[in-house]
């Protein structure tokens, strides 16, 4: 017995991991929402006319980096989500009949929020995003308005903007905090400024990108 132990011992921190791992991701599903999406709102096979792979949103209160893909097709929009993040989860689609389109402010970031007639639930996009899916199936998309991609040098501009309004919200902590703590402003390390500077610059590059195209 002992033995047994002793040889599955290295393999239990991994077990563990999963488990919680299962845990966790079932949790997230189960309070976005996504299980009833799936279940009112079930996949068809309609081929994409715009597929956006490795997106940001937020189903219902839940929040996603990197992790969903849309998919615009004539009929609806098509939601799936990395298997390593939605273990639980299937693609659901929605027909554009179905969906209630609300542009709004999170936080910093101007976004467009989708709600859907039949079920209680929301799909929240960035919108560059939902603009772009939004000119991928002109007539069919629930606002009656047109989305002409940004000009580039607007579109240079607003990624240039967040940029830096990211930087300036780091150096603020890092400078400010150590005031509010302990009476001394401290100073924003020049290596934590390359690291975030390269890597809010990386997201510019990408926002940009998707602004334009």
């Amino acid at each position: 017995m002992s033995e047994v132990i002793s040889r599955s011992g290295p393999l239990f921190p991994f077990a563990l991991f999963a488990v919680l791992w299962l845990f966790v991701t079932y949790s997230l599903t189960e309070k976005s929402g996504w299980f009833k999406l799936a279940k009112q709102y079930p996949n068809r096979r309609e081929k994409p006319v715009l597929k956006l792979r490795f997106q940001s949103g937020w189903v219902g209160t839940v929040s996603g980096a990197s992790i969903y893909r849309f998919e615009a097709c004539p009929s609806g929009l098509r939601v799936g989500e990395l298997k390593l993040f939605g273990v639980f989860t299937r693609d659901f689609f929605v027909p554009w009949s179905e969906i209630v389109v609300e542009r709004k402010r999170k936080r910093l970031w101007n976004v467009v929020e989708l709600r859907f007639k039949s079920c209680e639930g929301s799909l929240t996009l960035y919108e560059p995003v939902a603009n772009r899916l939004a000119r991928s199936v002109p007539g069919n998309w629930p606002e009656a308005v047109a989305f002409p991609p940004d000009t580039p040098l607007w579109a240079a501009w607003l990624v240039f903007r967040n940029w830096c309004l990211g930087i300036g919200i780091l150096a603020a902590f890092f400078i400010v905090l150590p005031g509010l703590i302990g009476g001394k402003l401290g100073q924003f390390p020049p290596d934590a400024l390359a690291v975030f500077g390269s890597m809010f610059g990386v997201i510019a590059v990408r926002d940009y990108f998707i602004r334009t195209r």
